[in-house]
Order: structure tokens, then sequence, then C-alpha cells
């Protein structure tokens, strides 16, 4: 690696390309079998990532991957789970991004994401 640093560099260095919350979006990978109450959070997990800004997406990335972009050499999914828990919750080692069944509606939602956003760098995987 040391002598032939350009060759490895798609595994280190993140790419030029600018977040977009359609490429961020096609990262997750949800259950093949869902309920609707599921289905209903995939579709504003889905809104809330095509209209975030790019810097939403960096803090969204680094919570649920560790990384602030997307890798270029095919490690890119995110696996998506729904649990009977509290709170968001995510495994950075394995890829994984647990969400609640619990939010009433699309704001409750957006802020709780919102919140895990917000507070990447403070807390380690959980909001």
């Amino acid at each position: 690696m040391k002598l032939y640093p350009e060759r490895f560099r798609e595994l280190f260095v993140a790419g030029d390309k600018e977040l977009d919350g359609y490429n961020v979006k096609e990262t997750l990978m949800y259950p093949n079998e869902m309920s609707n109450v599921e289905r209903e959070i995939m579709e504003h997990m889905n809104e809330f990532l095509e209209g975030a800004e790019p810097s939403v997406l960096k803090k969204f990335l680094t919570f649920a991957t560790g990384a602030p972009c997307l890798p270029e050499f095919g490690l890119d999914e995110i696996e998506i789970q729904f649990g009977d828990v509290e709170s968001i919750f995510s495994s950075t080692c394995s890829r994984k991004l647990t969400l609640p069944r619990m939010f009433p509606d699309k704001k409750t939602f957006d802020s709780a994401l919102q919140a895990v956003c917000d507070s990447c760098g403070k807390a380690f995987t959980s909001v």
C-alpha cells in the first residue's frame, strides 16, 4: 500500500461525489416481510433522506455506519430492522439500524431521526 497508494485510495478515502438522499436511500436493506406500520416507517425514512441536506446525510451515515460517506467499493448496505424498542439504535460494526415500531406520525419520526443526526458524535449508537 505504501508503494502504490492510488490503487488502494478508493478503499480508504471518500469519493468526490456529493451525497444525495436517493443514493443513501438505495443503501437501505429492509426486511422482505413488513407489517403496515413498518412499511409506513420505511416511507417516512425514505422521505426524510430524500429531503435531507448533504450535511444531515453525512451525520446519518456516521450514526449508522461510523463513516460520513458511502464507500465506493461495494460495502454500501445498511440493514434496517424494526423492534419493540424505545429508541433508534445502530450497530456501526454490523451496519444495522434498528427502528422502533411506535412512531405515531411522520413529524415524530422526523424529529427522532433529526435528533439522531444532531447527536452524531455525542453518543455512541443510540438516541
